[in-house]
């Protein structure tokens, strides 16, 4: 095993503890050797690799294996397996979603995640704020819109079909009148890929999280939210060319 091969197991194995380490263990897949299944037998002239059908969800994913063992294990010998630097492969595979060992995790990178590690060998994390019934807030439109990162925003959603607008708002809650947060505010058509837009949205912004000058949050709307604060009283940022056509 190489050292950027060790470097990734002992990240992979302290993520099993410590979930926050999961980010530089995919940084490091970048440097190391990963595997991926291809035809034993392929006459295209072309590398193809395999995909999967998740039962859990029915979405297709490309799965990658942090090492050659785990990588024969998935196959059954029904299938080839090519070793190569994370960094080839995942430009390789550029478009699909892929699953890092499958059977052994629960971890899938996004299209957008991809494009972003490759480019800037970032990754973050997040989770949408969810609202509290009793929490009270006020929202007002940005008095400046970032610009480096409404563009980015604007790049990432213009791929999703699902995202039916984007806002921005600065919110003051009312527990902490003192301290801005800027809320980004996605209008979805479809609640169910609610993971797939935070995490794009995480990846649009990582360059650019110091822009705003305060803390960033993101909120998921779906319809029935449509009269909220953060849409009436915020800067839309984005809206499909169709929608906005109307």
């Amino acid at each position: 095993m190489d050292d950027a091969s060790d470097k990734l197991a002992r990240l992979l194995k302290a993520a099993e503890k410590d979930p926050s380490k999961e980010a530089s263990a995919i940084v490091a897949m970048l440097d190391a050797l990963v595997y991926a299944h291809i035809p034993l037998s392929d006459d295209s002239g072309r590398l193809r690799f395999i995909q999967f059908v998740r039962p859990d969800n029915g979405k297709t994913v490309l799965p990658v294996f942090t090492d050659r063992q785990k990588a024969d294990e998935a196959t059954g010998h029904t299938t080839g397996v090519i070793g190569m630097r994370g960094r080839e492969l995942f430009a390789l595979t550029l478009g699909a979603t892929l699953m890092v060992d499958p059977n052994h995790r629960d971890c899938v990178l996004d299209p957008e995640e991809l494009k972003t590690l490759l480019a800037y060998e970032v990754v973050g994390s997040a989770r949408p704020y969810v609202k509290e019934p009793s929490e009270r807030a006020q929202v007002v439109r940005p008095t400046r819109l970032p610009r480096k990162m409404t563009a980015a925003l604007q790049s990432a959603y213009s791929r999703i079909p699902f995202v039916k607008a984007a806002y921005l708002a600065v919110v003051n809650w009312q527990s902490n009148l003192t301290e801005s947060v800027l809320m980004i505010a996605v209008l979805l058509s479809n609640m169910d890929e609610s993971d797939r837009v935070m995490r794009a949205t995480v990846a649009a912004i990582q360059k650019f999280v110091e822009e705003p000058g305060m803390p960033i949050d993101v909120a998921m709307l779906d319809p029935a939210d449509s009269d909220s604060p953060l849409i009436s009283k915020g800067t839309c940022i984005f809206k499909p060319r169709y929608a906005a056509d109307k």
